[in-house]
C-alpha cells in the first residue's frame, strides 16, 4: 500500500511508508525559475543557461530524469519559462 499526502499551503508532501521504506517528507523551495536565475545562483554557467531557450526554440523533445533533489523540477521550470505563449505543451509523469 502506498499513500501520498500533499499539503499545498505549506508545500510539504508526505508518503506513507511501506514496511521496507522510511517516511519521506519534502519541502519545496522555489529559488530559481529561469535560466538567468540559475546563472545568478552559480548553478549554471551562461553557456549552459542558453540551452533551455535554444531547445525550446528548436522545438526539441526533451526528457528530464534524475534522482531525488537532482534539480528536475528546477530545470522544468526554466524550460517552461522559455516557452512562448500559445505553444502546446505535453507532459508525462
Amino acid at each position: 500500500m502506498f499513500a501520498r499526502v500533499a499539503l499545498t499551503e505549506t508545500s510539504i508532501r508526505a508518503h506513507k511508508p511501506r514496511p521496507e521504506r522510511p517516511v519521506n517528507i519534502r519541502k519545496f523551495v522555489l529559488r530559481a525559475n529561469t535560466a538567468d536565475a540559475l546563472v545568478a545562483l552559480g548553478t549554471l554557467n551562461p553557456t549552459a543557461a542558453a540551452f533551455p531557450e535554444v531547445a525550446v526554440a528548436a522545438e526539441l523533445s526533451i526528457v528530464v530524469s534524475g534522482g531525488t533533489q537532482a534539480g528536475k523540477t528546477t530545470l522544468l521550470n526554466c524550460l517552461a519559462a522559455a516557452i512562448p505563449a500559445g505553444e502546446r505543451v505535453i507532459t508525462c509523469e
